[in-house]
């Protein structure tokens, strides 16, 4: 644990444009920046390095979602000190940053990942999607349109907006959820 709050503290460093208060699992709290403090984060236990690394954004929203971060102030205020500052690792594209994400995820592992999510039959889109089977949003022109119809829509709306020329084609390769 010891070595999670040093790398904890060292994140928050600069993490931030405003000034705030992190309190650790263990009660301990750090002040970050000059003045009085904008918002408090309460760590309630570390959220795994890798994590961090791989998908910092993904990897602090789920911990909020799940309690293991808490804020008191206003989430808008950390989210936006977090953005506005320029200076903050989620902002750098160092090669270190970017072998690290390849590391943890790697091309073997993102093949799985797309297999576990996406080939899992068309019975289950079935379930819960129209005939086309879409697997995105839909364009409702008006209350009584089914979402059959909304799809067409949609379809049909976008293919003006490409304004396709006799001979020209498209190729739309994530159109069919179960990729038929």
């Amino acid at each position: 644990m010891v070595v999670d709050k040093i790398f904890y503290k060292n994140l928050f460093k600069n993490l931030f444009s405003h000034p705030c208060l992190v309190e650790f699992w263990d009660g301990d709290v750090e002040k970050y920046g000059e003045g009085e403090a904008k918002f408090r984060i309460i760590l309630r236990e570390p959220i795994p390095k890798s994590e961090i690394i791989r998908d910092s954004s993904l990897a602090f929203g789920e911990a909020y979602m799940y309690g293991t971060i808490e804020i008191e102030g206003s989430v808008r205020d950390v989210i936006e000190s977090l953005y506005n500052n320029r200076d903050s690792f989620i902002h750098q594209t160092s090669a270190y940053l970017r072998l690290a994400k390849f590391m943890s995820n790697g091309l073997k592992k993102s093949r799985k990942n797309a297999q576990y999510h996406y080939n899992i039959g068309n019975d289950f889109y079935r379930l819960w999607l129209d005939e086309t089977l879409t697997y995105s949003c839909a364009y409702f022109k008006s209350p009584e349109d089914t979402l059959l119809q909304a799809q067409k829509n949609k379809i049909e709306h976008i293919l003006r907006k490409f304004n396709l020329q006799e001979g020209q084609h498209l190729l739309d390769i994530s159109a069919a959820a179960g990729g038929n």
